[in-house]
């Protein structure tokens, strides 16, 4: 049985899906992130983010990203809303990286504990080596220690869904 309970988020400016294609990155980020998950053994996360890439030059870039997967493991949740407490910075591996590089699938594990208030946290990591490890304020019920697969994928504004036709099923 799967829950969602939470839209992705859009922005209202119109946005290239590829916004981010061929921009070398110093630093990256995630503002404004919201996610929900719904799982009894397994189960979905839904959400999104803007997603800020700064270049060596100090340039910055921007645009709405949706955060699509999934979860399986020891886990009864129905997690309304979730949102960080600070921005999420996305640790990068090494120089030389690529704004595509950031989008993509990133795997790793989660946990929660939540009655009304509590914690989710996600620990996750796509394939060039870019991690997202970040504690969130949850609101819902649940119980949870799983592995979790999310894409981060950029939101084509142009569909009504936002949805990016990536891939965001089993790992």
């Amino acid at each position: 049985m799967v829950f969602s309970f939470l839209p992705l988020l859009l922005s209202c400016a119109d946005v290239d899906p590829l916004f981010f294609e061929g921009v070398e990155v110093s630093s990256a980020w995630l503002e404004g992130a919201r996610l929900s998950t719904g799982a009894f053994i397994i189960g979905r996360v839904r959400g999104g983010a803007d997603l800020f890439v700064e270049d060596p030059q100090g340039s910055i870039v921007s645009g709405p990203v949706s955060l699509r997967g999934g979860t399986a493991g020891f886990t009864a949740d129905l997690i309304m809303t979730e949102f960080p407490l600070t921005d999420i910075p996305l640790q990068l591996p090494r120089e030389a990286l690529l704004g595509e590089d950031l989008l993509g699938r990133y795997k790793g594990s989660s946990a929660s504990f939540v009655s009304a208030i509590g914690v989710e946290t996600h620990h996750l990591e796509n394939e060039v080596g870019v991690e997202i490890d970040q504690a969130f304020l949850a609101v819902g019920v649940g119980m949870m220690w799983g592995y979790e697969w999310i894409t981060m994928a950029p939101i084509d504004e142009d569909s009504d869904t936002g949805d990016t036709g990536l891939d965001t099923g089993t790992p």
